[in-house]
């Protein structure tokens, strides 16, 4: 008899597999259980852009950059968003501010009344709220790098357009040397 705790039959090549099985079955379950969290994060996310999308903060084909909710019950009916180089503020679900954010200046008021405040070179100004300890560093970071870029409409060239002719001096198409 032998001193080996494997049942009679069972090879190390058996035990093997039985290992490997177990630890299919665990990646197989570990990705779905990760699967429908990513779906729940998914639905979540469509249902806020759609309620965005219905306050009027963004249209068909903008491009959302980045969200603050200043809502005290966090749910969306009130916020400061990118969109499409502005700055858009809405309480209420409906918009109250949108400046354009092209070489506004931006400042960060701190105190009892946090808020990111951007005030365009025609002096329009939007005060994004933040409650007393909020971290306000990635939202005012964003706000500032999108200050300082081009205009939308010096990045939205046409293939056709005159623009790259001048440039390129051939239907928007580099010259051969």
């Amino acid at each position: 008899m032998s001193d080996s705790p494997t049942p009679p039959g069972l090879t190390a090549r058996d035990r093997g597999l039985g290992v490997y099985a177990l630890l299919l079955i665990g990646g197989v379950v570990g990705s779905l259980l990760l699967a429908g969290w990513a779906l729940s994060v998914i639905i979540d996310d469509s249902a806020r852009l759609q309620e965005l999308y219905d306050q009027g903060v963004i249209g068909p084909g903008d491009r959302l950059e980045t969200v603050h909710d200043h809502s005290s019950a966090q749910d969306n009916s009130a916020g400061c968003a990118i969109v499409e180089g502005q700055l858009v503020r809405w309480e209420e679900a409906s918009v109250t501010d949108r400046v354009p954010m092209y070489a506004g200046e931006v400042t960060v008021k701190r105190g009892s009344a946090p808020a990111v405040v951007l005030t365009s070179p025609d002096g329009e100004q939007v005060a994004c709220p933040f409650a007393p300890g909020e971290d306000m560093t990635a939202f005012t970071e964003q706000v500032r790098m999108r200050a300082v870029t081009r205009l939308p409409e010096q990045r939205t060239w046409q293939p056709n357009d005159p623009r790259l002719r001048e440039h390129f001096g051939v239907e928007g198409a580099p010259q051969a040397d």
